[in-house]
């Protein structure tokens, strides 16, 4: 996954790379456990609003299972909450269990 960090930070110089080379930056870069550099790839995708809709909520779910696997549950809790208020069925409901789990885990329910 290294290489292909450096790779994909190559392709982020190509404007017609740009979306795709963020998503796959920031999916490497969180399995190298590079949780904050894997947030900030997700993010800047909205934040520039390079995507919108359905790809927006996929996005916050990519931000939402970084901050789990980085351990930030609280903060993973927050935008799956923000998942399903937007879409209470997205990925067939994976987001609302996931949502339940962590709302069990953190004395939330």
């Amino acid at each position: 996954y290294d290489e292909a960090v450096l790779h994909l930070q190559a392709a982020l110089d190509d404007p017609d790379s740009l979306v795709r080379g963020l998503e796959m930056l920031g999916l490497a870069t969180r399995q190298t456990q590079d949780y904050r550099a894997s947030v900030e790839c997700f993010r800047r995708l909205l934040a520039e609003k390079l995507v919108g809709g359905d790809d927006q909520l996929r996005v916050l779910y990519e931000i939402g299972v970084t901050y789990e696997a980085a351990g930030s549950r609280k903060s993973a809790w927050k935008v799956y909450k923000r998942i399903v208020g937007a879409s209470r069925d997205f990925r067939d409901g994976e987001v609302r269990n996931r949502l339940t789990s962590l709302e069990l885990e953190l004395g939330l329910s």
